[in-house]
């Protein structure tokens, strides 16, 4: 017998922004917000937001990766004018889980745990701008007790 919920193609298209930026990949529809303003005459309109895997693109800046609810969340890369790069997982907008940030050298990077787009947790490994590697527990952003690896 057929499954008759089977699962739909998710929506897909190309979104242009106020500010120059765009956005081409997979988004949802939702109804009205109840709480916007709407001008007299006019009816709510639907909310599209990001939803699934796509391309954010914003000058020099970029992420590529899942969404959810129109904030970055899943796996994904995110690229910076400056040439740092984070690639890994996002909660909400934030690092969040196992990830890998690269400074704009390119040769110094964390990689490991994080919180709150914080450097955290058991594990961590920095290696710095003169390719030493240094080892340890990272918490809120820094590295208390690192031991380098020789």
């Amino acid at each position: 017998m057929a499954d008759d919920a089977a699962e739909e193609e998710p929506l897909r298209g190309k979104f242009f922004f106020e500010n120059g930026a765009t956005y081409e990949g997979e988004y949802a529809v939702l109804p009205p917000d109840p709480e916007a303003e709407v001008k007299d005459g006019e009816e709510p309109k639907e909310r599209r937001i990001r939803q699934g895997q796509g391309l954010y693109i914003e000058g020099d800046y970029s992420y590529e990766g899942q969404w959810l609810d129109d904030k970055m969340h899943g796996a994904g890369t995110l690229r910076f004018a400056s040439g740092a790069m984070y690639t890994g997982e996002f909660a909400e907008n934030k690092y969040m889980g196992q990830g890998t940030y690269t400074f704009p050298d390119g040769v110094s990077k964390y990689v490991g745990p994080w919180q709150d787009s914080r450097m955290h947790g058991l594990d961590g490994l920095y290696t710095d701008k003169e390719s030493h590697v240094w080892k340890g527990q990272f918490y809120n952003g820094s590295g208390p007790g690192l031991t380098c690896q020789m």
